[in-house]
């Protein structure tokens, strides 16, 4: 019983970070996107979320061996490497196009919008991985 305790105090934060980072970049759609300095303050919170997710999965991952979930393990390890892939890809293209949003360039706002899209939709189907640990918990 206090290993299933553990594994849930493991993934309430993972759950919950998740969830807030995502209706956090929903919100701000009503961005117009249309100026660097917007584009810097998306980027950031990718970037935070996707530092804390890769941290929470690590740490969930770390209580789940513990608990010889290694199912859970595998999943919270393959959560962790993809947003630490998928950080890289999104940071480094939204870098891009906020470098060419210079004052002698216009900035692609639509590009840039499509790319929050994009970091919106990776992130909620991500959710999925910690449901089903806490499914295989029979919470």
């Amino acid at each position: 019983m206090f290993t299933k305790n553990l594994v849930l105090l493991s993934t309430i934060p993972l759950l919950f970070w998740m969830g807030i980072s995502v209706m956090g970049a929903v919100g701000l759609l009503v961005l117009k996107h249309n100026s660097p300095s917007d584009a810097r303050f998306v980027r950031g919170l990718f970037n935070v979320t996707y530092v804390a997710v890769i941290a929470l999965a690590l740490v969930g991952a770390l209580v789940n061996a513990y608990a010889s979930y290694w199912d859970s393990v595998a999943r919270l390890l393959a959560l962790a490497g993809c947003d630490a892939l998928v950080r890289r890809w999104l940071l480094g293209r939204m870098d891009r196009l906020r470098l060419l949003g210079q004052p002698q360039e216009s900035f692609d706002k639509h590009g840039f919008r499509r790319l929050h899209l994009v970091g919106i939709a990776v992130n909620a189907g991500q959710v999925i991985v910690p449901v089903l640990g806490l499914m295989r918990l029979h919470v």
